[in-house]
């Protein structure tokens, strides 16, 4: 008896020592993928979709009626021709959606044979600090994200300094072609959000976490933007130009904002930084990383005075 107790203790020990070095293996590979990412965000997973945005300076390149100035529309090689959206976000005053890194938002979406949807966008976002990657990539899929399966939509955001994961999810209904989001009853649009809800928000700090939370949001906004269509630099760059209406002193401004996309993290580092070298020169970059979302939930979503 005592002689196969000890067989049995050896058999024990060697399983141990064997899911430990698994255990450590695998560690070991995960290690290693965030260290190589840190050094080329692309090693671990090769996303195929980044944009750059960097703000401009509103003061110096609109006009008196807020559009691009006629020197400004020859530089970036564009006509004044622009397309005016209207969107809402959906938050609480509390902030419990954004604390959580989740954004809901509403826009009216003109297609171009100007069949209108109201484009429902549910985005979760992660930080990527000092581009590491793999990091914000391995907490997303430790939280649930599958991003092998195509249901979110992952795309690397890159300001002036920050840079983000997003995983968006998308859905479509069908509006009156003159219609804009002040136009659409509170209500109804919170019905819309409410159903179309993705099931990692629905639950995401417990079940039903999403529907219960939205059930105390308010809605931010109406807000509007045009945006421009041109060449700069021989890329294709989008200029939106948001008009905010603060709630908490009951000024208005405007929010200039360059975009462009690149394929990949070579191209996405040099188009940026060719392309903030030229701002500069230009003198109407702005050295702050955009914090659109933000900018727009401290403005219109205010507790009653």
């Amino acid at each position: 008896m005592f002689q196969r107790k000890k067989k049995e203790n050896r058999i024990c020990c060697r399983t141990a020592l064997t899911l430990f070095c698994s255990i450590a293996i695998v560690f070991s590979g995960v290690f290693q993928a965030i260290a190589s990412a840190e050094a080329d965000p692309g090693t671990v997973w090769t996303p195929d979709s980044y944009e750059i945005h960097l703000l401009l300076n509103s003061d110096l390149i609109l006009d008196e009626n807020y559009l691009l100035k006629p020197e400004v529309l020859k530089e970036f090689d564009t006509d004044d021709s622009y397309k005016t959206f209207s969107l809402a976000y959906y938050e609480t005053l509390e902030r419990d959606f954004f604390e959580e890194g989740w954004i809901n938002r509403i826009r009216l979406k003109y297609e171009e044979d100007d069949e209108n949807d109201f484009k429902l966008t549910y985005k979760k976002r992660y930080p990527v600090p000092e581009g590491d990657l793999a990091s914000a990539i391995l907490l997303a899929e430790t939280e649930g994200f599958d991003l092998s399966k195509g249901s979110w939509e992952p795309e690397i955001d890159w300001g002036y300094t920050g840079m983000t994961l997003s995983l968006s999810a998308e859905a479509a209904i069908p509006a009156d072609t003159e219609e804009t989001i002040a136009d659409l009853q509170p209500a109804e649009g919170f019905s819309m959000m409410i159903d179309n809800m993705p099931y990692e928000e629905q639950n995401w700090k417990s079940e039903g976490w999403g529907i219960k939370t939205f059930e105390t949001a308010e809605l931010a906004g109406p807000i509007f933007f045009n945006r421009y269509k041109g060449d700069f630099l021989g890329l294709n760059v989008t200029i939106e130009i948001w008009e905010i209406h603060d709630e908490r002193d009951d000024g208005i401004y405007h929010l200039t904002e360059l975009s462009f996309k690149a394929d990949d993290y070579q191209e996405a580092s040099s188009n940026r930084k060719m392309m903030m070298d030229a701002l500069l020169e230009l003198g109407i970059l702005l050295k702050v990383d955009s914090l659109k979302t933000q900018q727009m939930l401290d403005a219109y979503l205010v507790s009653p005075k």
